[in-house]
């Protein structure tokens, strides 16, 4: 964790900044004083970030504040925090009664392996708000970043708290991870396909990963997204970026994406943020899995025209058509912001001169994945729409590709199995495999194939190739068996040549067939 000069110097500001040097702990005070802690607003605590960020001499983009009422609102609201970005994590205590427990929360984050440092400030009935405790996880911070908070703790008259992990063994749970449908490998790709997905990702605000199912498209968002936090130079970036997943289905509407109007709980109608507006809020990139499975041409509505760049109106903070009205548009700087969001509260009174402006950072991105297959039964993309996606495909590996897929899954099993019955588990897969990958127009990626060698790792090891075959047959109907059973006969014929013979399943293959009438 290296906190170089280019990292620590300050972007130009274009508005004024309290002095940070002056006053240290009141200048905190100060700069919470000004904050309305219930606002939904994610850019509410830029003033006091940026003065705490300059008392420990941080880059301004690795400091995060949240506030919380009670200590388990902090499992929640962590998830908000880009974990693999932030070196230091402010917590601010509404309520000094909660103090103590919060602190403890706070604690346990860090030992969990959350960020590598954290401040706990609460408020004084009668002072204020003061510092109250800060921890440095000793694994994750480096001499550079502990010299750094020995001095922060120097300025807030604090001692530091040298926080240290408990053994693994000890470890009873984690706080919540970053990624998605993490898997013991990477993907094996070619060189091409990635270097598209990262040229996408650079110079594109939204990028659609299309392929069959089982290619592990969704994978490969969570490894980009993993890959931007260790080097965001790489893909033309300046910090790591937490991510918001959502599955869409053929109920939603434009309210469910973007947002619309809603009967809040003191029965007046409000607008309702969609999910697009809730990740740019907090500052998290949008992943739509399976994309598809909405009529996104439907329900897009102003994104056509947003995500060529310019600014949209949304809708209006309540039913009143002189209500003041909700723009989508884009920020100058990499983190996205909202302006003006203490008029979405509900009660909150509006005399329609004023605006919410939601403004995606030029950072900010929205994945999607397409599945080619069920495109044929569910919605497909129209030119327009997919003209505001930069398009990656992401097709089936190639035989020698998923040999090196397998032998990487192979490589984790925790009871490797003996030599015979491992050369036998992949000679049958890499049959079936090619089998698959000979089928026209019926594509199926490998995820399911490659999944059979933890289930065997969770049974007995087989006693002899027989019972391995047995093995590989249940696994392979658990996964694929409901794709097989939509296969016409003539595509099952083709299957049978291939996986029927001795050198695969056998007569296993029969017994799975027979089983695909429950799954129709």
């Amino acid at each position: 964790m290296s906190l170089g000069r280019s990292e620590t110097e300050e972007p130009v500001r274009s508005g004024p900044m309290t002095d940070p040097l002056a006053g240290e702990a009141d200048e905190l005070s100060a700069a919470l004083d000004d904050v309305d802690l219930d606002s939904p607003s994610t850019t509410k605590f830029a003033e006091f970030e940026y003065v705490l960020a300059a008392l420990g001499q941080l880059p301004r983009n690795r400091v995060y504040a949240v506030a919380v009422n009670r200590a388990p609102e902090l499992a929640a609201l962590v998830q908000t925090v880009p974990a693999n970005n932030a070196f230091l994590l402010a917590v601010v205590v509404k309520d000094a009664t909660e103090l103590t427990r919060t602190r403890e929360a706070v604690k346990h984050y860090l030992t969990s392996g959350g960020v590598a440092a954290a401040l706990v400030i609460a408020r004084r009935s009668t002072t204020g708000w003061q510092p109250a405790w800060l921890g440095v996880q000793v694994e994750s911070a480096d001499a550079q970043l502990t010299a750094k908070m020995t001095g922060l703790a120097s300025h807030l008259a604090l001692e530091v708290d040298r926080v240290k992990a408990p053994p693994a063994s000890k470890r009873t749970r984690r706080w919540p991870g970053r990624s998605l449908r993490a898997a013991p490998q990477p993907l094996v790709l070619d060189d091409r396909t990635r270097r598209m997905l990262r040229g996408a990702v650079t110079s594109r605000s939204a990028v659609m990963l299309v392929g069959p199912p089982g290619t592990g498209k969704t994978q490969l968002v969570g490894e980009v997204i993993d890959a931007v936090a260790k080097d965001p130079a790489a893909y033309g970036m300046t910090m790591a970026h937490d991510y918001l997943v959502v599955t869409p289905d053929e109920s939603w509407s434009a309210r469910d994406l973007v947002g619309g109007e809603t009967v809040d709980d003191t029965s007046k109608v409000r607008f309702s943020p969609g999910h697009v507006l809730e990740a740019i809020s907090e500052d998290r990139w949008l992943v739509l899995d399976e994309a598809n499975r909405a009529d996104l041409d439907r329900i897009f509505s102003g994104l056509f025209t947003w995500l060529t760049g310019n600014t949209v109106i949304v809708g209006r903070v309540s039913g009143d058509p002189d209500a003041s009205p909700i723009f989508l548009g884009w920020a100058d700087g990499p983190k996205s912001e909202v302006i003006g969001a203490e008029l979405l509260r509900s009660g909150a009174p509006d005399d329609g001169q004023g605006a919410v402006h939601y403004l995606a950072g030029t950072e900010w991105r929205m994945f999607g994945t397409y599945n080619a297959v069920d495109a044929q039964r569910v919605f497909r993309f129209g030119l327009a729409l997919g003209r505001r996606f930069a398009h990656v495909p992401v097709e089936l590996p190639s035989a020698a590709g998923f040999s090196k897929a397998l032998a990487d899954r192979l490589s984790n099993l925790s009871a490797p199995l003996p030599d015979a019955l491992h050369q036998t588990l992949v000679s049958v897969l890499e049959r079936i495999y090619r089998a698959h990958a000979a089928l026209s127009d019926v594509e199926m990626g490998p995820a399911a194939l490659l999944a059979i060698p933890e289930y065997l790792d969770a049974k007995e090891v087989p006693a002899s190739p027989e019972e391995l075959r047995e093995r590989i047959a249940e696994a392979y109907l658990m996964g694929m068996g409901t794709w097989l059973a939509t296969l016409d006969d003539s595509s099952l014929e083709q299957l049978s040549t291939e996986i029927g013979q001795s050198g695969a399943l056998g007569d296993q293959w029969d017994w799975l067939v027979a089983k695909l009438g429950g799954l129709r």
